[in-house]
């Protein structure tokens, strides 16, 4: 083939070597295949050659088959060049189109290009989908969840044919064998959210302050509230609905995220008080900032206790924090009509007296911390690759960049 005519190259021969079947055979052709087989920084042809026979009684052709099957079958691309490829798209950031230029350069000819990479790409995740299947069937059957979403633009949308903002729904969980899913959506509704998360029961799901998360964990735990009403009684339904540990045995207990509060104490303070020391702005910021510290502290110090059981975690970790939050609580109300003109701490302040009940619900969860920092790096992962790619080009490429 004339595409791997500079590369250096590899022969793998298949042939039949079995002495009492030979002479039963006859010779009918060589079949012979190239492939672009890739080493890290190396590049070589792979020439797949196949000793074809036929069988002189039956007719039927005999060969050797190879001992690994390769995942697009008679594809052009070894099944190390496509993981290295996706590796690098997913990982590192890196286009196809800048990929295949990098390769091209390697290589001094044309040998492969975007839209090659790409139909690689997607076959692949065809062929994963049982495997994204299976750690969703994961994730979701696990005691704590941390979930996110971030946009995703599509430039061709199945429905209207021209761009669409679609979004990256993220599902993590903690603890000792972590597990991370993510799936595509075309929009960010309460039903994307309702359908991700319709298998949760029993979970303790820790996310940001978007309403979306909190409607449909109302209404999930609603309907388990009928179900405890049916076989258990009205009310043991309302104590179920009002006690956070109930929610968490049987329901799902939603929990805050105060990484999400602090930043926006944060980013005011570096934006707007920093360099004002005197301000009543700088002393409401640094107070909160100090605080929630704390809390990353008590958390921390606890952590590295491993004579705690679970249950003796959760109950240190009450004992030290809960005066915490109790503070934080009473101290942010107190400066919240302090601050009414400043338009950016004021949104920071009502953020937090919003989110700060939910957020102590970390506390009955040891799987939990107070703050979502599995689910951040998940994200910022995704949103680091997307300032590279920009954009899916379609909704398939979307739902397999998600998977990827």
């Amino acid at each position: 083939m004339e595409f791997c005519s500079s590369l250096e190259k590899e022969t793998i021969e298949y042939d039949i070597k079995t002495r009492d079947l030979i002479n039963e055979l006859v010779f009918v052709k060589k079949q012979v295949r190239n492939q672009i087989s890739y080493i890290p920084s190396h590049l070589r042809c792979r020439e797949i050659v196949t000793y074809i026979y036929k069988n002189k009684s039956t007719g039927k052709l005999v060969y050797a088959t190879p001992t690994q099957h390769d995942i697009i079958k008679g594809g052009k691309l070894t099944n190390g060049f496509i993981a290295a490829s996706i590796a690098d798209r997913i990982i590192w950031g890196l286009p196809f189109y800048r990929q295949s230029r990098r390769i091209n350069l390697m290589a001094g000819s044309t040998i492969v290009n975007a839209q090659l990479l790409t139909r690689s790409f997607l076959s692949v995740c065809g062929f994963l989908q049982g495997l994204g299947d299976e750690l969703y069937r994961q994730v979701t059957s696990s005691t704590a969840l941390h979930g996110d979403e971030t946009s995703c633009l599509v430039i061709h949308d199945d429905e209207s044919g021209s761009r669409k903002q679609g979004y990256l729904w993220m599902l993590s969980s903690s603890g000792k064998h972590p597990v991370s899913y993510c799936r595509f959506y075309p929009s960010r509704s309460s039903e994307c959210a309702k359908e991700l998360l319709s298998p949760c029961k029993s979970v303790a799901l820790q996310v940001d302050g978007y309403t979306a998360y909190a409607s449909v964990v109302k209404d999930m735990n609603t309907v388990f509230a009928k179900e405890i009403e049916a076989s258990e009684g009205k009310e043991e339904a309302e104590r179920f609905l009002q006690d956070s540990k109930e929610l968490l045995q049987k329901g799902i207990l939603l929990v805050g995220c105060m990484a999400h509060a602090r930043r926006r104490f944060y980013q005011v303070f570096e934006a707007i008080y920093k360099k004002r020391e005197e301000s009543e702005g700088y002393k409401t910021c640094t107070t909160v900032l100090d605080l929630i510290a704390q809390l990353y502290r008590i958390e921390d110090t606890l952590r590295l206790r491993e004579d705690l059981s679970e249950e003796e975690f959760i109950t240190a970790r009450k004992k030290e924090a809960i005066p915490v939050l109790r503070t934080l609580r009473s101290y942010v109300r107190e400066r919240e009509n302090l601050h009414t003109a400043e338009a950016k701490l004021a949104e920071a302040i009502r953020y937090l007296l919003n989110q700060i009940d939910t957020i102590a619900n970390y506390l009955e969860s040891a799987a939990l911390s107070s703050y979502n920092k599995v689910e951040a790096c998940l994200s910022n992962s995704i949103c680091m690759s997307r300032i590279h790619f920009l954009f899916a080009s379609t909704e398939d490429g979307a739902r397999s960049w998600a998977l990827m």
